[in-house]
């Protein structure tokens, strides 16, 4: 279920510090391929869920924690758009829903931008902005292959084994 190996040469040198070089790697699938279906399925039907156990596998984020703060984003979320529909149409009614509408894509930038750091994956804001703001799903689909989520699966299983930091 690993990646290809990770190449890496260290340089050993006479300064105090080893200076460590990685070798870029890519993604184990494409963005927009929906080869990894199942991966897809759970993205697009339980996000909260792919979400938190994305973030619980690379430990930035504890797997109930994520839970509750996305049940209560959706919950916000569905009242803010009650609040716009049945009662008040404001402008600035409309621009908290269309704010809030936007953190999903926030976090999602955020965790890609750090997952290409974490893999030394070619740098690229503009596309990634892109695809977190019109493909949710695709994009957390491919980090959840890409750390080696189980799709379909719900249980938090913080514990990866074996994967490359660098």
């Amino acid at each position: 279920m690993l990646g290809p190996r990770q190449k890496t040469l260290v340089v050993i040198s006479e300064d105090d510090e080893t200076a460590f070089v990685s070798v870029p790697m890519d993604w184990k699938v494409p963005l927009l391929t929906c080869s990894d279906v199942p991966a897809l399925a759970m993205a697009t039907c339980c996000p909260v869920v792919s979400l938190a156990k994305v973030l619980s596998l690379l430990s930035l984020a504890p797997f109930g924690s994520v839970l509750v703060l996305g049940a209560f984003y959706v919950v916000s979320l569905l009242g803010a758009l009650a609040n716009v529909i049945w009662h008040d149409a404001s402008p600035s009614s409309v621009l908290f829903m269309a704010l809030l509408s936007l953190v999903p894509t926030v976090v999602l930038f955020n965790l890609r931008v750090y997952l290409r750091e974490l893999l030394s994956l070619p740098s690229a804001e503009w596309s990634d902005a892109g695809a977190a703001l019109c493909c949710a799903p695709c994009l957390l689909a491919q980090a959840s292959t890409q750390v080696g989520v189980s799709p379909c699966d719900c249980s938090d299983n913080a514990t990866l084994v074996a994967f490359p930091v660098v």
